[in-house]
């Protein structure tokens, strides 16, 4: 709820976790019906294991970028989400967040390069809840919603929902966005996030969906061989 290599800053990341104004006029009582059950998903959501495809599209240049791997995410006892990706193509790479904490392994270079976000605490849990255990609750505190209409994405009926953010400095960084939630089991399976320039988005798609797995926390720390340097961009 992402191409952070060639991003300037973390933060973009987090707003970009977080799609768009088309409208059409279907009744406020199927909106209230898709949050009710979006919140009963949430409530009873543990953990996710899938396939992620991260693109990111530059319209000045007409330059997109792809990035593919598996994700692991867990919910803990403290209702945090904590995640790790492995990215697998085009080049292999891992992103942790936990707690406060990102930590980005490029084993390919021995180096790890490692985020505080603290400052950024309630940015960094909205974006996580909003892709992840998302509930209808927080869509309706948080943003102006429009529902747009069933469409199919990766294979599964999905009803597309079009958000914009409620607060004026998260719209200033994230103008609006879109949600596509699977009908099978009321969650995202894919989000375009608009950027500030127009024509610029970012499409996060998720297939081969697994939810509440068994799952150790163990799976979801970074494995980091002695001798990895350690980077902290921020200082």
């Amino acid at each position: 709820m992402l191409y952070f290599s060639r991003w300037p800053n973390m933060r973009e990341f987090f707003f970009s976790l977080f799609v768009v104004f088309s409208v059409i006029n279907l009744s406020a009582i199927e909106m209230n019906e898709l949050l009710a059950r979006m919140d009963v998903a949430s409530d009873s959501f543990q953990s996710m294991q899938a396939n992620v495809r991260w693109l990111k599209y530059t319209d000045i240049v007409d330059d997109e970028s792809i990035e593919e791997g598996v994700i692991h995410v867990m919910r803990n006892k403290r209702k945090q989400i904590n995640l790790v990706i492995e990215f697998r193509d085009p080049y292999r790479y891992f992103f942790s967040v936990r707690g406060t904490k990102v930590e980005i392994y490029r084993p390919k270079i021995a180096t790890v390069e490692e985020y505080d976000l603290s400052k950024s605490r309630e940015i960094l849990e909205q974006a996580l809840l909003l892709g992840f255990g998302t509930a209808g609750r927080l869509l309706r505190e948080k943003y102006e919603l429009m529902m747009v209409g069933k469409e199919e994405v990766v294979g599964m009926t999905s009803i597309k929902i079009a958000l914009v953010p409620k607060s004026q400095k998260l719209r200033g960084q994230m103008p609006r966005l879109e949600m596509w939630v699977s009908t099978r089991d009321w969650q995202p399976v894919q989000e375009r996030i608009y950027g500030v320039n127009p024509g610029d988005y970012r499409l996060y798609t998720y297939t081969n969906i697994k939810r509440n797995l068994p799952m150790k926390d163990s799976a979801l720390k970074l494995k980091i061989p002695a001798g990895v340097k350690r980077v902290y961009p921020q200082r």
